[in-house]
Formats: C-alpha cells, sequence, structure tokens
C-alpha cells in the first residue's frame, strides 16, 4: 500500500483534508462492493448442502459422487445392500479376510481404496458400491431384479453372473437359483458357511418380500 505523507502547516491543511476525504470515499465504496459481493456470495452457498468431513485432509478419502437422476435405481438398491451387510467390522469375513460395511479388503484395494478396512467411512463404502453397481451390469436391468441382481453380485460376482444368465431373468427362479446355492454351501462346507446360512436365508426372504410388493403395486403376480 501506498504511504502518505501528512504536512502540518496551514497551507497543506486543506489539501490533506481534501485527500483524506478522497481516500475515505473510496474505502467507502470499496467496502460497499465488497458486501455487495459477500452477501451474493453467501446467498449462493445457503441455496448449496455443505457437507462436513470428519477426516477432511486424509488423501485417501473420496467424496460421495453427486447422484443424477438416472442412479435412482442405484440409491434405492444401496439402501436395500447396506441394510443387509450392516457397518460392523469383521475380522475375516467367511475366510477371505477383513471387511467392513460388507466390503472385504480385498475388493476395497481392488476399487481403489488404500487405507486399513476398519478405517472405511460410509462415504467411502457408496463410492465403492457405485462402482460395483456399474461393474455388475445391474443399471441395465429392470426393477426389482437390478436390486436381486446387485445384492447377489456383493455377494459373488460370479455366481450371480452365472445365475442372472440360467434363471433367463425370472426373479423368482433367480432367488430360488440363489437359494439353493446357499443351502449347497452350508451343508458342504458346514465349518466355513453354517453359521452363515440362516442370515443368508433372511437376506432371500427380505429381497422375496421386495420383489412381491414390486408385483403388488404393478398389479401382476409374476416376475419375469
Amino acid at each position: 500500500m501506498r504511504d502518505h505523507s501528512i504536512k502540518i502547516n496551514a497551507l497543506d491543511g486543506k489539501a490533506a483534508t481534501q485527500e483524506d476525504k478522497a481516500l475515505t470515499g473510496t474505502a467507502k465504496t470499496k467496502k460497499t462492493v465488497f458486501d455487495s459481493m459477500l452477501a451474493s456470495n453467501m446467498k449462493e452457498l445457503s441455496l448449496k448442502p455443505i457437507i462436513f468431513k470428519k477426516n477432511l485432509f486424509d488423501p485417501n478419502i473420496q467424496l460421495v459422487p453427486s447422484y443424477s437422476a438416472a442412479d435412482a435405481g442405484f440409491r434405492n438398491s444401496l439402501g436395500i445392500v447396506m441394510k443387509h451387510e450392516g457397518n460392523a467390522y469383521v475380522k475375516n469375513d467367511a475366510m477371505r479376510g477383513p471387511a467392513m460395511r460388507g466390503i472385504l479388503q480385498s475388493t476395497a484395494r481392488e476399487f481403489g481404496f488404500t487405507g486399513d478396512i476398519r478405517n472405511l467411512s460410509q462415504a467411502q463404502a457408496e463410492v465403492i458400491y457405485k462402482k460395483i453397481w456399474d461393474k455388475s451390469g445391474a443399471a441395465n436391468l429392470p426393477c426389482p431384479l437390478s436390486t436381486i441382481h446387485f445384492d447377489t453380485y456383493v455377494n459373488s460376482p460370479s455366481a450371480a453372473k452365472r445365475i442372472l444368465q440360467q434363471s433367463g431373468g425370472n426373479v423368482n427362479a433367480y432367488l430360488a437359483m440363489r437359494e439353493e446355492r446357499y443351502t449347497r454351501l452350508a451343508t458342504l462346507r458346514p465349518e466355513r458357511f453354517g453359521v452363515y446360512h440362516d442370515g443368508w436365508m433372511n437376506r432371500i426372504g427380505s429381497l422375496r418380500n421386495i420383489a412381491g410388493q414390486y408385483a403388488k403395486a404393478a398389479g401382476s403376480d409374476k416376475l419375469a
């Protein structure tokens, strides 16, 4: 900022006063412009949602993508999958390693997460699930098959692909084949899968209820 020297004498007093007034007027003008810009920016910010992240400066944090109307199927399916998977940390999920929020450490790394799976946040889990949704092809399937296939793919991608193909996209056949698979696994490998059988059956029951509600709303008893 440029310095302004002030001379203390009668001749320069008037000039100094005029200069001070000019500077004061300029400062007021700048302040008025700044206040106007600030008010405009605050109004714009007030219209946008603000999400505060606990670990804002963690380089491994990924923000939740902004979903479009086309992602409505994913958001609905995600809620169901997250309800089935829960938010707990599992030290060794089905002897496949640690998992958090239903996501194995190995799966998280496959989709870009490099931290300890125990530190996986809800936001990061949603980002990974969105990538799984896209990879599964669920977005190209009609509802409720899309939800059922996504839920199956999260549990076992290879099984989901096989069941989708063999069922021909019939929801009832799809769920029946998934149920048969769980029963077979629990029977053949009870030491590994027996503890999961009841939970798997409850999961199938939940998906059947969803399919039934959809069929009722659509006015049809058959889901193809």
